[in-house]
């Protein structure tokens, strides 16, 4: 008689905050001719990217490793009204983790406009510390729902 296969249980989805103190920021912004590329409309195509390297403060588990995290300004993420061509989007997240051994880098995503009023909180130390919010990390990598940005962080708050 054929063994009957048992359906694999889903698994029960905990959240978890990842602290990270910035240690450093630069935000850089590129402008070219927009030459055939299909994704970007209008004639220039713009990247506006904040690179922050940090150490991650919470989880214990992953206390003291450094974290390279780009945040990129996107656009599209604020639907502009007089463009009813944009698709709805439904994301699930504003970003993504990954702690694989020794790689630890953050990619997510702000509205364009918010970006360089981030950067000059980094900046002039107005905010110190990111909370990337999601769930727990499943075979290393986790989808971020939510970020924020704070000046003064108490590690015994998140135990």
């Amino acid at each position: 008689m054929a063994r009957r296969k048992r359906a694999a249980r889903r698994r029960k989805e905990e959240y978890c905050s990842f602290i990270v103190e910035v240690t450093e920021s630069e935000l850089t912004y590129s402008i070219m001719l927009n030459e055939g590329r299909k994704y970007d409309p209008g004639p220039y195509t713009e990247f506006l990217h904040l690179e922050i390297k940090g150490v991650l403060v919470h989880p214990a588990k992953y206390a003291g490793k450094t974290l390279d995290a780009t945040i990129i300004g996107d656009r599209d993420m604020v639907p502009r009204p007089d463009d009813p061509s944009l698709p709805e989007r439904k994301p699930i997240g504003v970003g993504g983790i990954t702690l694989r051994g020794e790689n630890h880098q953050y990619l997510g995503s702000v509205p364009f406009d918010v970006l360089p009023t981030v950067a000059s909180m980094l900046e002039s130390k107005h905010a110190k510390f990111i909370d990337l919010h999601g769930p727990s990390p499943y075979h290393g990598h986790a989808t971020i729902r939510s970020m924020r940005f704070f000046r003064e962080c108490d590690p015994d708050d998140y135990e």
